[in-house]
């Protein structure tokens, strides 16, 4: 079985950049802002986002794991259970005589699972 995925973190970096390219040309060629004041608004609205993306960032990959997390804000948001690892199985189809094993390896992060 061949795996899909979606690297979500990166498709939404990509968008991101690329909206703020055009943005900028587009402020930039119709003379609403110049250059200097178009380095000074992405200083400014970094200083907001790039704490928050910090934050995302470990909460995706650690936080969610955190018996911090899991308590305080468990019954809130319903988070879910941390299923990572290998899990090893007998599958006994009924009507057949033929149990066959089966395993899983499934890894995750917080929005993101994949066996």
């Amino acid at each position: 079985m061949k795996e899909y995925r979606v690297n979500i973190p990166i498709l939404l970096t990509i968008i991101t950049l690329f909206s703020l390219l055009i943005a900028a040309a587009y402020l930039l060629f119709s003379g609403q802002l110049t250059e200097q004041e178009i380095g000074k608004l992405v200083i400014n609205y970094s200083m907001v986002t790039v704490p928050i993306a910090v934050i995302w960032w470990y909460f995706e990959h650690f936080g969610w794991r955190t018996k911090f997390f899991k308590f305080i804000l468990g019954k809130l948001l319903k988070f879910p259970p941390d299923l990572r690892g290998r899990w090893e199985g007998t599958l006994d189809r009924k009507g057949e005589n033929n149990p066959h094993d089966f395993v899983f390896e499934i890894g995750k992060n917080y929005t993101q699972q994949w066996l």
